[in-house]
């Protein structure tokens, strides 16, 4: 077993504990092979300026990006690890290749 795998498999929904705060702690993962197009990045700039524009009354904010590179089936895991360690609660995965409007 891949060593992502055995980090997911230690991780359950009871180790999850639901909290009562507001804070929005978003990770926004993009899994690859290495390469990113140069239109998704600007996308992706674009998005994390306007969440940092926006306005969120109910508690504290927050956004990190990450780049996960490897073969496609482990870094997913590994994207969906990292959103359970680092505490998010919403967790946005963008493909290296996706664009998007404003």
């Amino acid at each position: 077993m891949e060593e992502s795998q055995r980090q997911i498999s230690k991780i359950s929904c009871e180790d999850y504990e639901e909290t009562e705060s507001k804070d929005l702690r978003v990770l926004v993962t993009v899994p690859s092979t290495g390469h990113w197009h140069s239109h998704m990045g600007q996308c992706l700039a674009d998005m994390v300026a306007l969440f940092a524009e926006s306005r969120y009354d109910a508690g504290n904010k927050t956004i990190q990006v990450i780049g996960l590179r490897g073969t496609l089936p482990e870094v997913r895991n590994r994207c969906v690890a990292e959103a359970i360690t680092r505490g998010a609660t919403h967790h946005l995965w963008v493909d290296s290749d996706m664009v998007f409007p404003m």
